[in-house]
């Protein structure tokens, strides 16, 4: 007989799984198949007898026994030549009814030839209709008993290929009940057998204990036999064995079992230590039903070369039918311990990609699968039910595994392949749904299942723990970025736990993906059907991934009580990105969590939800708490997410000084004690549409001298808190606060937010703190404009006051450019150009420009300014009107006056020339002229004149001479008072009346030239000239030098050569300054003393420079005074000693005091105490100089710009004053523009260095 050559699985599975039907074989003429009949049920061997039993049959066909052998009377039970080159048949035909038991003294022989065994050929027998699906109701007449067969011996062993057992019970063998071993023992086949139970032909269900082998019922350690067929006739009932079925050993390889009830047995039902063998068909009926058994229902192991094992088709752990009336798997028939065991045996698979190759996994009393041990690596389970069953549209069945439905302790398992047909339905587990626990369970890959639900994705079947739960494994992935890939986990208690338990050290549980599925819906992604408590919790698991920013790796998380929980210290440096938390994946849905949608807490810290890269920002909407709620830990990140309609807080960090709402408050610098140190939060002041982007502004405090990361959003409707929520991320920037910690905003963010919007904003320092949400802050356009088109203002007033309004939104700061230019007003000439930035503070909405009007005291009509508006900033824009008009009101009337206030003549001239103007050539006017004595008199010094002066159409100048008379007396200088009346129209304008000094050319000048520090301009003098006749000196002027910080000395000219000792000793003079304060008055709380460093004296021209220890400030008064105490050796005196005359009294002795100032500006009260305002602007400094009284003696002007510089002058009238008062003397007025109110009376212009020993000069 030839050998045949073994076959490959896939081959021998296909052959497998044709059905058998019945052949007639036309036999050879030369030889015919033996045909061997059992007569006896006696265990005998004694071929003289008249019997023919099963074990000398079995000699028969192994050869060992030959026909010839046997009783002559006996030799026709034998049809052909056994033991040939054919299979031979022992058929059975034992006289008697019912159950013929053979029962055996000894082991058989092994059959080592091929033959066919076929107790269904026993009268009575019939094999289990092909419509009882679900049980089997078969009639066997043939028991092989093994009771006293003795230890180890076997009901049948098969050693030859291709035989066939079937129809036989095999019971009560203390081995096996059949054993197929050897290298030729391929391609046998058993069917219609019951081993270690016997038959139930009314119910074909309850199968009788008490009759099981010691070992297995069948023991298979050769290749490519087959056990079963798919048609129910072809079923072994194999049951109450030590083991059901045992497939073992490196020969053992593709072997099917197929569609058999392998129930009871004491351990496992199924046990695989061999490669490549099939358990269950993917065809319909070819699954085997291994339930009842004590240990697992399969158990594959044998390390690393057991591999490639198929388990398909199965029910594993339900029960059979009853009946046609009852289908399989409505009841529980646990297995005692795992459904499906895989331990170190790599690259096995559970289920198939063929419907009919589902394995139902379910009531199991330990897990439904579970893979462990280093080798279980590359193991794959498809299209596999565990937990539960369907058995029909109407009925689905609760039938769970009392542990996890999947329990993967090994590497690289694949969990559904992400096809449909490769999805796995695990649910209703007692504990967890999927469960991956231990280092060695890396690499697992759980696609396109569902988890919790039923196989339509549309009812609840929840684990009764965690979905997927993964428990200190590292670097798995659930689900994947193809629609495919992502898993269904809803229903359960939680949807999946990632937890690190500690055993394992702090980086356990880190690396794990979870991308693409749908956790608490439906498979439609949209319906409710949320996990009771968490979506997803990260336990003290470091370094996962929750979604991620590439399309298609988002989780929708929603409909649980809380999307994803981030817990214990150890949860650090997770990510959440890209997830659709509380809505589904269009984000418009409302699926809402019903707490939170995310929660982190006990610590968890260095977290990041979203991030900055595009397409990591999560959205997280709907959640009836908080969309994010940050309890403790710190450097959790917040960033770019879509966080909108939620009842609670946007983001909530829990601590600090919390409002109604739970928005905790500011406080100054940072960072704090609390959540995420309690980071805190911009202030947005304005938020302003800006053309296709959005203008915000805000302040921000935190900690000192540190960059954050402000990122913007906006929403359609505002939080019920007025703070948050952030819908849209508008975009980022960086603030750097300063050394207190705090810092402004004004920018541009690139998106434009409609009006009626509105715009919220986060802070995250550089540890990844991020603060709750901003305050709201409306979109609102900002218009700036005039607020009138036209404005007026009278020549006569000192400025025009103009309103610029700013409309819409004011919480911020915004700017505009303001200019003014010539319409018929001329600047420089009727009004001073302005220019410059209008700035808005917060809050503000009128702002005043100032533009100087200038009377030009002409007769020329009214003028107009034109006024304009352009460039705002900070998201304003021009509003309406942005242009306007001022109308200066000429207010002058024809006026005459002398064209100054003083003059002067020598008395040898012998006439003085006095002009008189008028401000306008229209038509004709006259005016009366007079003189009248002032210290001059009429006859002696002068000639008294008077007269009436007319200009005609045209004219604006005109003169008057009068006399003067030389008394050739050295008496000094005298005056004539000037006074014009009258005017024929008009008014009289100022001056009206003036003063004509007629210079004594007796008098004896002082020896030595006197040096003027301000050349060019009149000196400055304190007072009348002095008398050289008196015995002691006298100051007869003095100068002030100017530097860019203030009046850096002050020159004094004396009247006579001085002890040089004393005039250069710093204590015969003092100081005393007093500040600008709002009197202008000394001896008051703001005064402040100046000590001298150096006096020095020029004997030449008799002068002293004093030098003060710091600069004299500009627009203060400063008061001077020498000889205040003189003594022995201080004290200014000439070189007879005697001292100075200071108060110009007579006596020698007096103290000398002056008050003075240099500056732009001064405000100061006068003798009668009205309020006197002068300034000098666009040019120049003022040197003023003041009497005890408070009275102005001088006013000098210096450094003046010729046609620019401006001197306006106006008095405030006191409740004690007369609201009138007097500048004694002005001087550099040349190419000065003079605007002084018309209550300021000029008295004349210095023409002498001298002052009288009366005292003060008088107008």
């Amino acid at each position: 007989m030839s050998q045949n050559r073994p076959r490959s699985s896939n081959a021998s599975r296909r052959r497998r799984s044709m059905a058998l039907p019945l052949q007639i074989e036309v036999m050879e003429a030369r030889q015919l198949l033996a045909t061997i009949f059992v007569t006896t049920a006696l265990d005998e061997n004694n071929p003289a007898d008249l019997t023919l039993s099963l074990r000398e049959a079995i000699l028969l066909t192994n050869g060992t026994l030959t026909v010839a052998d046997l009783n002559p009377l006996v030799q026709s039970q034998v049809i052909g030549t056994p033991n040939t080159l054919t299979q031979d048949s022992i058929e059975f035909a034992i006289p008697g009814v019912g159950l013929q038991t053979i029962s055996l003294t000894s082991a058989l022989p092994a059959i080592t030839h091929p033959v066919n065994i076929n107790g269904y050929g026993q009268s009575g027998a019939a094999a289990n209709a092909a419509s009882n699906t679900d049980v089997d109701q078969a009639t066997l007449t043939v028991r092989l008993d093994g009771t006293l067969a003795g230890a180890g011996a076997n009901g049948l062993t098969i050693k030859a290929r291709n035989s066939v057992v079937s129809g036989l019970e095999i019971v009560n063998f203390q081995g096996h009940g059949i054993e197929i071993s050897g290298a030729s023992a391929e391609g046998n086949w058993l069917f219609g057998n019951f081993i270690g139970t016997s038959t139930d032909p009314t119910n074909g269900r309850n199968f009788p204990a008490g009759l099981s082998n010691g070992q297995s019922g069948l023991f298979i350690s050769s290749s490519n036999n087959r056990v079963g067929g798919n048609n129910p006739s072809l079923r072994n009932v194999i049951a109450g064995n030590d083991v059901g079925v045992t497939i073992s050993g490196a020969g053992g390889t593709g072997n099917l079992l197929q569609n058999n009830f392998i129930l009871d047995n004491r351990n496992q039902g199924v046990l695989v230590s061999s490669s490549n063998n099939t358990i269950g068909e993917a065809l319909a009926g070819g699954g085997n039903i291994i339930s009842g058994n004590g240990s697992q229902g399969v158990k594959v192991t044998g390390g690393p070369d057991v591999q490639g094992n198929l388990i398909v088709g199965n029910d594993i752990g339900t029960d059979m039918g009853v009946g046609n009336v009852r289908p399989k798997g409505l009841d529980p028939r646990p297995n005692g311990a795992e459904g499906i065991l895989i331990e170190d045996s790599p690259n096995n698979t559970i289920g198939s990609l063929i419907p009919a190759g589902k394995n139902v996994i379910a009531a199991n009393q330990a897990d439904g699968v579970l893979i462990q041990g280093a080798a279980a690596t590359g193991n794959r389970l498809l299209n596999n039910w565990i937990g539960f069953n369907i058995v029909s549209s109407l009925e689905s069945l609760f039938i769970p595994n009392n542990f996890d439905g999947i329990h993967i302790k090994s590497a690289n398992t694949l969990i559904g392949d992400g096809s449909s047909a490769g999805t796995n339905v695990v649910a209703n587990n007692r504990q967890n749904g999927i469960r991956l626990e231990g280092p060695g369970a890396t690499g697992t890959l759980i696609r396109g299942n569902i988890i919790g639900l039923n196989p339509g994705g549309g009812s609840d079947f929840g684990n009764t723990l965690d979905g997927i739960r993964i428990e200190d494994a590292a670097n798995n992935v659930i689900g994947g970025t193809n629609p495919s890939d992502g898993n269904t986990i809803s229903g359960n208690n939680n949807g999946i736990v990632i937890l690190n338990t500690g055993a394992f050290g702090p980086a356990s549980a880190t690396g794990n993906i979870v991308r693409g599925n749908f956790i608490g819906t439906g498979t439609d992604g949209v319906s409710d059907l949320g996990n009771a408590v968490d979506g997803i919790i990260l336990n003290n698991a470091p370094r996962n991934t929750i979604g991620g920013a590439v399309s298609g790796s988002g989780n929708v998380i929603a409909g649980d009580n809380r999307g994803v929980r981030i817990t214990g210290s150890g949860a650090l440096g997770n990510l959440v990105q890209g997830n659709f938390i509380g809505t589904d994946q269009t984000g418009t849905a409302v699926i809402h969590n019903k707490i939170d949608g995310v929660l982190i807490t006990n610590g968890a810290s260095s977290n990041t939800i979203g991030g900055p890269t595009p397409g990591a920002g999560n959205t997280i909407a709907f959640n009836v708490g908080n969309g994010i709620r940050v309890e403790s830990g710190s450097d959790n990140a917040i960033l770019s997410n879509s966080i909108h309609s939620n009842t609670q807080l946007g983001i909530n960090l829990v601590g600090g000084v919390e409002d109604a709402f739970g928005v905790t408050a500011n406080s100054p610098g940072g960072p704090h004690t609390g959540a995420n140190r309690l980071q805190n939060y911009p202030i947005l002041t304005a938020v302003a549409p800006n053309g296709n982007a959005t203008f915000v502004q805000g302040t921000f405090s935190g900690t000192p001298n540190t960059s954050f990361t402000i990122q913007f959003f906006s929403s359609l409707v505002k939080d019920i808190s007025g703070f948050g929520q952030g819908r849209l991320l508008l975009g980022s920037s960086t603030l750097t606060t300063d050394a207190s910690g705090n810092a402004t905003f004004a920018l541009n963010v690139p998106i434009a937010v409609p009006s009626g919007q509105f715009v919220t904003a986060t802070a995250t320092d550089p540890t990844g703190n991020t603060s709750e949400f901003s305050n709201s802050m409306p979109s609102v356009p900002v218009t700036i404009q005039f607020g009138s088109p036209t404005y007026s203002i009278s020549e006569g007033a000192a400025s025009a006051s103009i309103t610029i309004t700013r409309s819409g939104g004011t919480g911020g700061a915004v700017a505009i450019n303001f200019a003014t230019s010539n319409g018929t007003a001329t600047a420089g000439l009727d009004y001073t150009a302005t220019s410059g930035l209008v700035f808005f503070n917060p809050g503000e909405t009128t702002k005043t420009v100032t533009i100087p009007i200038i009377d030009d005291q002409l007769l020329e009509g009214n003028e107009t300014v034109l006024l304009t508006l352009s460039g705002p900033t900070n998201g304003a824009t021009l509003g309406s009107p942005a242009t306007a008009v001022l109308t200066i009101v000429d207010n002058e009337q024809p006026a005459v006056q002398f064209n100054a206030a003083s003059y002067s003549v020598n008395e040898k001239a012998g006439t003085a020339t006095i002009t008189v103007t008028r401000n306008s050539g229209i038509g004709t006017l006259t005016v009366n002229y007079a003189t009248s004595n002032g210290s001059a008199q009429a006859g002696t010094n002068y000639t008294s004149t008077a007269g009436l002066l007319t200009f005609n159409a045209g004219q604006t100048t005109r003169t008057f001479t009068v006399p003067i008379l030389n008394d050739n007396l050295a008496s000094g200088d005298k005056v004539v008072n000037l006074t014009l009346a009258n005017p024929s129209t008009g008014i009289l304008g100022s001056p009206s009346t003036a003063v004509l000094t007629i210079k004594d050319s007796g008098v004896v000048t002082p020896s030595g030239p006197s040096t003027n520090p301000n050349p060019g301009n009149p000196s400055t003098n304190p007072g009348p000239n002095p008398d050289l006749n008196q015995p002691g000196p006298v100051i007869w002027d003095f100068h002030l030098v100017l530097g860019s910080g203030g009046v850096t000395g002050i020159l004094l000219s004396f009247s006579e050569p001085l002890d040089p000792v004393r005039a250069q000793n710093v204590a015969s003079y003092g100081f005393v300054v007093v500040s600008a304060g709002p009197d202008g008055v000394l001896s008051t709380s703001d005064d402040f003393s100046v000590s001298l460093v150096s006096a020095t004296y020029n004997s030449a021209t008799f002068e002293v420079l004093l030098t003060p220890a710091i600069p004299l400030r500009f627009n203060t008064f400063t008061q001077l005074v020498i000889n205040g105490n003189p003594s022995a050796t201080a004290g200014v005196t000439n070189a007879n000693g005697d001292l100075l005359d200071g108060d110009s009294n007579g006596v020698n002795g007096g103290s000398y005091t002056a008050i003075f100032g240099a500056g732009t500006r001064f405000v100061y009260s006068d003798r009668n105490g009205d309020r006197v305002t002068l300034r000098l602007s666009h040019g120049g400094l003022m040197e003023l100089s003041r009497g005890a009284d408070g009275e102005a003696r001088q006013l000098r002007l210096v450094q003046t710009v010729t046609g620019r510089s401006v001197l306006n002058g106006s008095v405030k009238r006191s409740r004690t004053g007369d609201g009138r008062t007097t500048l004694g003397t002005l001087s550099g007025t040349a190419g000065v523009k003079i605007r002084l109110n018309r209550s300021i009376r000029v008295g004349r212009l210095s023409a002498t260095r001298f002052q009288t020993p009366s005292g003060p000069y008088s107008l």
